[in-house]
């Protein structure tokens, strides 16, 4: 069996250093579609209570003011998280109150 010269090394070795570096970027791109796609089915990702929204909406028609039940989205019915500003699914600014 012959002896591979420095060169031949180098190249080998540099090959491998590209196919292990390719791996490596077709794994991380997998796994962040894996990520995003659960991130789209679970929105909030910490909490998916939603309340079901009325069939009219109050105020539109009835002169009644909306009903707006704390820690939930008055727009869209999600749980919202202490202390936000906008709603995680539509982004209606939340009520402090």
């Amino acid at each position: 069996m012959a002896e591979l010269s420095a060169a031949e090394i180098a190249v080998i070795t540099t090959a491998f250093a590209i196919v292990a570096a390719l791996l490596t970027i077709i794994i991380m791109k997998d796994r962040n579609r894996r990520l995003a796609k659960k991130a789209q089915a679970s929105p909030q990702g910490w909490n998916q209570q939603v309340v079901p929204r009325p069939a009219v909406q109050a105020g539109a028609v009835t002169g009644v003011a909306p009903l707006v039940i704390p820690g939930y989205c008055p727009n869209c019915g999600t749980a919202t998280r202490p202390m936000a500003s906008f709603c995680d699914r539509c982004g209606r600014r939340l009520l402090q109150g």
